[in-house]
C-alpha cells in the first residue's frame, strides 16, 4: 500500500509550470537576440571602420548640418584623438544598437530572429549601408534616428495591439524615451527635420491613443528646439544657412525658364540675364536634377510660385528624384545616382574594402543597391501584407510615417542626387520586408 501511494506530480501543474518556463524563455530571448545581432553587426561594423582612413577630416564632410551640431561633435573627436575614429566609431555603436532595437520592435510584430538577425548582418557588411555608417556626414546619426523612431512606432503599435500601451512599466518608458530622442535627433540633424517631424506627428498621435500625451510632448520638443537653437544665440551652435533656400529657388527659376521662358515677364528675364546669361539659366534647367551653382534674384520665386505653381511642382519632383523614382535620371544631366567612394586605408583592410565597394556599383543593380525609393516602397508593401494578414491596419502608417516623411522632405528640399538622403530607407526596407514572414496569429 506504501509504495501505492507515492506521490505524483499533478496533471495541472505540469503545464503550468511549463507554461511559465516557456514564457520566462522567450523573456530572455527578447534580450538576448537583440544584443546578439548589435554585438555582431559592431563586430561587422569594426572592419568598415579599420578599413576607413580617419586622420584627415579637415578636408571636410558630406550633408548639410544646419546648427552645426556635428561640427561640434567631429571637431570633438579631432581634440581628443587627432582625428575622426572616435566619431566614427561612436556611430557604429549607435548603428549596430539601432539594428539590435529594430529586430526586437519586428520580434514583438511576429517576425522570427532567422529572418532578421541574416538581415541585419547583411546591411552591416554590404557597401550602402556598411560604408556608410563610418563616413563623416550629419546623414549617419541622422539615418539612426529615422530607424530608432521607426522601430519605438513599431513596439508601440504591438503594445497597442496587446492592449498594454496605456500601462507603466521600465520597458514601456524605454521605448518612448527612444522615441522622444529619436524625433528630437530628427528635428536638429537635418535641414528638413523638422518638416519630417511635423509630418510624422499625424499617424503616431492619431493611432497610438494610448500613449498620445508622451508622444505629443516628445514631437513638441523635437520641433521648439531647432526653432530655440536658430534663435537663440549659443556658443557652438550656428544659425541654419540661408543659402540652401536660395539654390533651392534658383533651382525652380532655372527649371521654368528652360521649359516655358514666356511664363516670365521682360522685367524678369532681365532680372535674370543680370546675373546669368539666359543660356546658363536655360542649361540649368535643363539639368534640372541638381542646384545651379550661381547665384541670381531668387526674390522672384515668390511671383512664379503664384503664377505657375506647375513649373515650382515639376522643379521639385525632378530634382527630388531620388525621394521616389526607383531608377536614376540621365546621367549626362546629372540625374545619376551620387556615391562616394569610401577614403580607405592603404592596407588589406583598406583594399578589400574598396574592391567591394566597387563591385557594388554595378550599374544594373544600381536601383536595388543605391536607390532608397525602391526600398521605402518595398518596405510600404510588406508592411501593408503585414497588416492585412493580421488584421492590423494601424502597421502601414505607423510603421512608414517616419521613412514617408524622410521622402516628402526630400522633395521639398532636395539639392542633388546624393543617395545618403534616402539611406534610411536603404536600412528599413530590407528589416520591414522580414514582417512578411511572420505567421499568422491563431486569433487573426
Amino acid at each position: 500500500m506504501s509504495g501505492s501511494a507515492t506521490l505524483r506530480p499533478s496533471p495541472v501543474a505540469e503545464p503550468v509550470r511549463s507554461q511559465g518556463h516557456r514564457r520566462h524563455r522567450r523573456a530572455r530571448s527578447r534580450v538576448r537576440m537583440p544584443l546578439a545581432v548589435a554585438a555582431a553587426t559592431q563586430a561587422v561594423w569594426l572592419f568598415w571602420w579599420a578599413a576607413t582612413d580617419h586622420r584627415a577630416p579637415a578636408a571636410g564632410y558630406g550633408g548639410a548640418d544646419p546648427y552645426g551640431l556635428y561640427t561640434a561633435a567631429l571637431r570633438g573627436s579631432v581634440r581628443l584623438a587627432g582625428g575622426a575614429g572616435p566619431l566614427a566609431l561612436a556611430q557604429t555603436t549607435l548603428a549596430a544598437l539601432a539594428l539590435g532595437y529594430t529586430v526586437a520592435a519586428l520580434a514583438r510584430l511576429g517576425t522570427r530572429a532567422r529572418w532578421t538577425a541574416p538581415t541585419a548582418l547583411l546591411l552591416a557588411a554590404a557597401p550602402p549601408t556598411g560604408a556608410f555608417v563610418v563616413a563623416l556626414a550629419p546623414d549617419v546619426p541622422f539615418t539612426v534616428c529615422v530607424v530608432l523612431a521607426t522601430a519605438a512606432a513599431l513596439r508601440l503599435l504591438a503594445r497597442r495591439a496587446d492592449g498594454t500601451l496605456d500601462g507603466r512599466g521600465p520597458v514601456l518608458r524605454l521605448d518612448l524615451l527612444v522615441l522622444a530622442a529619436a524625433l528630437l535627433g530628427l528635428g536638429t540633424l537635418h535641414p528638413h527635420g523638422p518638416l519630417v517631424v511635423l509630418l510624422t506627428a499625424a499617424p503616431l498621435l492619431f493611432l497610438l491613443g494610448g500613449a498620445r500625451r508622451r508622444i505629443a510632448l516628445a514631437l513638441v520638443v523635437a520641433v521648439v528646439v531647432p526653432v530655440v537653437l536658430g534663435i537663440a544665440r549659443i556658443p557652438g551652435v550656428h544659425r541654419p544657412p540661408a543659402n540652401t533656400v536660395h539654390a533651392l529657388r534658383l533651382g525652380d527659376l532655372a527649371v521654368a525658364y528652360h521649359r516655358d521662358p514666356g511664363a516670365f515677364t521682360a522685367a524678369e528675364r532681365a532680372d535674370l540675364a543680370a546675373a546669368a546669361p539666359l543660356a546658363d539659366w536655360d542649361q540649368a534647367g535643363e539639368r534640372c536634377y541638381r542646384a545651379p551653382e550661381f547665384t541670381g534674384p531668387a526674390d522672384r520665386w515668390t511671383t512664379l510660385l503664384g503664377r505657375r505653381p506647375d513649373l515650382v511642382l515639376a522643379a521639385r519632383l525632378c530634382r527630388g528624384q531620388l525621394a521616389w523614382s526607383v531608377g536614376p535620371g540621365p546621367a549626362e544631366l546629372g540625374g545619376a545616382t551620387g556615391v562616394r567612394a569610401p577614403d580607405t586605408t592603404r592596407g588589406p583592410l583598406g583594399r578589400a574594402a574598396a574592391w567591394l565597394h566597387t563591385a557594388f556599383r554595378v550599374p544594373q543593380l544600381d536601383w536595388l543597391l543605391w536607390r532608397g525609393a525602391t526600398w521605402s516602397w518595398i518596405a510600404c508593401v510588406a508592411l501593408l501584407v503585414h497588416a492585412r494578414r493580421h488584421r492590423l491596419p494601424a502597421a502601414l502608417p505607423v510603421g512608414a510615417a517616419v521613412l514617408l516623411a524622410v521622402q516628402a522632405g526630400l522633395l521639398a528640399t532636395a539639392t542633388g542626387q546624393d543617395h545618403r538622403a534616402m539611406a534610411p530607407a536603404l536600412f528599413l526596407g530590407p528589416l520591414l520586408l522580414t514582417l512578411v514572414t511572420a505567421p499568422r496569429r491563431r486569433n487573426a
